[in-house]
């Protein structure tokens, strides 16, 4: 089956350009204004929510508007360029909520939302819990963020019921989304953690999150029914697990300077990953040892050595390529699942990027 990984990663540079332009611009002026007309606070929680919205990113959310629009619809519109940017401010309220539920201190390598605003706290000689007010404060600007999104699909120039429908689908896919991450918490510190639990928390997030729901919104906004767009689920889910699965080998074997976060962290939180759960159901006693004092170890930065154990490890038990194989042939199932359903659009270049980034997602170290 041929690729189309090369034409998708050019294709998303170029869109990563034009989204990030128009982000920066909505970002600039209808989002901050209404924040600086109040206190100087609520001016500060925008400008943090902006800088984590605006670092760079792939912008694969917006991309999916845009090409699943362009896939349907015959009549280009420039309206559609809100709903690639409100996807991607929604992508930054969910994360913000991640990085305080992982206890993360880096977001594409610069300090976290709550981290930002626990600098804040410190450097105004604030009383009370700086760290607990950098959490509370970060939450709150998420949140605003989220709603910020909402009008700007509802302001957007199509019809009144494609809007209504187009931010149904979003609100549900932030529920399902809310009930895989109650489900990820869980799976960390739960005792019988097994490989279905791990993928079921990928399919109820990033599947349904990164891939549907933006492929949703686009096609939606061009006119499609729920049934046709229901044609891309077995794709989104298949493609969407894949992708994380390739985020995970990434935040634990990639360079920090191109993940933007330490690849201890996954590790530190104790996060439930196919690459954990494999390597600890298929360890020695030697092995489940080392996993035992490095999972949920929040000091492991201070023992490198032992961080390169654990590595060690779960290439050593066949975790690491297990997983690269669970990918590869879950993207096989995607690909093939957009021929079966869509074999009327083969030739269509938004059809030839979202089967490209199947592959793309899976090959990249970034």
């Amino acid at each position: 089956m041929k690729s189309y990984a090369k034409y998708a990663k050019k294709q998303l540079g170029v869109l990563q350009e034009q989204i990030e332009t128009a982000l920066a611009q909505y970002l600039q002026s209808d989002f901050c204004t209404e924040a600086y007309n109040y206190h100087c606070v609520a001016a500060k929680a925008a400008d943090i929510f902006k800088d984590v919205v605006t670092r760079p990113a792939k912008r694969l959310r917006g991309a999916f508007v845009l090409e699943s629009y362009n896939m349907f619809s015959k009549k280009p519109s420039v309206e559609v360029m809100k709903a690639a940017v409100a996807i991607e401010v929604v992508h930054a309220y969910l994360l913000i909520i991640d990085d305080f539920n992982d206890r993360s201190n880096l977001r594409r390598g610069l300090p976290t939302a709550h981290r930002l605003h626990e600098t804040y706290h410190i450097q105004h000689k604030m009383t009370g819990d700086a760290l607990h007010y950098g959490y509370s404060q970060a939450a709150v600007s998420g949140l605003f963020g989220m709603h910020h999104a909402s009008n700007l699909l509802l302001s957007m120039d199509f019809p009144p019921e494609r809007l209504i429908r187009a931010l149904q689908g979003v609100n549900d896919a932030i529920n399902v989304t809310a009930y895989g991450q109650i489900r990820d918490i869980f799976n960390q510190q739960g005792p019988n953690t097994v490989e279905h639990d791990v993928l079921e928390v990928h399919r109820l997030k990033t599947a349904h999150y990164t891939y549907f729901n933006p492929l949703q919104l686009g096609a939606t906004l061009a006119g499609e029914t729920a049934n046709s767009i229901a044609r891309f689920n077995t794709y989104a889910e298949n493609a969407g697990i894949a992708f994380q699965i390739q985020d995970d080998i990434l935040g634990v074997y990639g360079d920090p300077k191109d993940t933007g976060k330490s690849n201890m962290d996954d590790i530190m939180e104790g996060k439930a990953t196919l690459l954990t759960v494999y390597a600890y159901a298929n360890a020695t006693l030697a092995q489940k040892e080392i996993l035992d004092k490095t999972l949920g170890n929040r000091e492991l930065e201070k023992t490198p050595d032992l961080f390169a154990q654990v590595q060690q490890v779960i290439i050593d038990t066949g975790s690491l390529e297990h997983s690269k194989e669970v990918a590869q042939e879950l993207v096989r199932k995607a690909k093939n699942s957009m021929y079966k359903e869509f074999p009327e659009f083969i030739d269509n270049d938004g059809f030839k990027f979202i089967v490209g980034v199947a592959d793309y997602m899976i090959e990249r170290k970034l």
